[in-house]
């Protein structure tokens, strides 16, 4: 092996070395920004975050805030489920005005969208994903 080959074999491994603990402390960096975003989306977690944030002095003060914050989380609980149920009532009355407009096939693509949007809403998603014109899951453009 040459001078000129031993050169570039070490510098082709530095840099390999240097992608490797970039992408290593970017992923270690993006996972605990994400943790902590999604920690305050769960309401179990919001709330233990709020009596974390509060740092309650002595027992009575910190069994006080949490019955409040369990109060607070069924609140939470039972919009989400409302609102999922109103989701759904919404996905039939839709289903209902539109299927004696439609032929066989339109039918078929309109069940088959209400299922994704109903199995969307059963995972408790905002949103549905999106879909491409065959149907097909569409890849997120990333925003900035």
């Amino acid at each position: 092996m040459t001078s000129g080959t031993k050169s570039i074999a070490v510098l082709i491994i530095t840099l390999l070395l240097g992608m490797v603990l970039g992408a290593l402390g970017f992923s270690v960096f993006q996972r605990q920004r994400f943790r902590d975003a999604l920690s305050m989306t769960r309401p179990a977690h919001f709330t233990a975050s709020i009596e974390q944030a509060l740092e309650p002095i002595d027992d009575d003060k910190r069994e006080a805030i949490r019955a409040a914050l369990r109060t607070i989380d069924e609140g939470m609980r039972a919009q989400r489920r409302a609102r999922d149920k109103g989701r759904r009532a919404h996905l039939d009355s839709i289903e209902a005005a539109l299927l004696p407009l439609l032929d066989e096939d339109q039918r078929q693509r309109l069940q088959q969208h209400l299922e994704q949007h109903t199995r969307f809403i059963k995972r408790g998603g905002s949103r549905p994903p999106r879909r491409g014109p065959d149907g097909s899951p569409r890849r997120e453009r990333r925003r900035r």
